[in-house]
């Protein structure tokens, strides 16, 4: 999956763990999950 990878490449910083990063992530996570394909597609254009 693209954005998994993204995530993956992404370099962590110190304050990369905050809650608002956490909250973010898991926003993402679970618009993708409710889209599915269509919704990585989205975010990929981005």
């Amino acid at each position: 999956m693209m954005l998994i990878r993204f995530f993956e490449k992404t370099p962590l910083h110190s304050g990369s763990s905050d809650t608002k990063s956490q909250k973010i992530v898991q926003h993402i996570l679970s618009q993708v999950e409710q889209g599915g394909d269509e919704k990585v597609i989205e975010y990929a254009a981005k």
